[in-house]
């Protein structure tokens, strides 16, 4: 969330007078906000975009050997 610091302060988190930071919502940022030291400008959607590329699996096909020809084999043989 984007916060502006109302009043300068120093602490776990540190601004100046109208000074604007992106922090990520906590308690520490409730509490200031509660003590009216920072407003909130902006809240940032939580969930982050959904990627749009699937991810990539690894490729289980297996290797398969050079098929044997089929039929007779045509090797001469010495006939005597």
């Amino acid at each position: 969330m984007k916060v502006k610091a109302i009043k300068s302060f120093v602490g776990v988190v540190s601004m100046n007078i109208g000074e604007e930071k992106d922090l990520q919502p906590s308690e520490v940022v409730n509490d200031l906000v509660k003590a009216g030291y920072v407003k909130v400008i902006e809240i940032k959607s939580a969930t982050p975009k959904k990627a749009t590329e699937k991810p990539k699996t690894e490729d289980k096909t297996e290797v398969k050997e050079k098929a044997k020809p089929k039929g007779k084999a045509t090797t001469k043989k010495n006939k005597k």
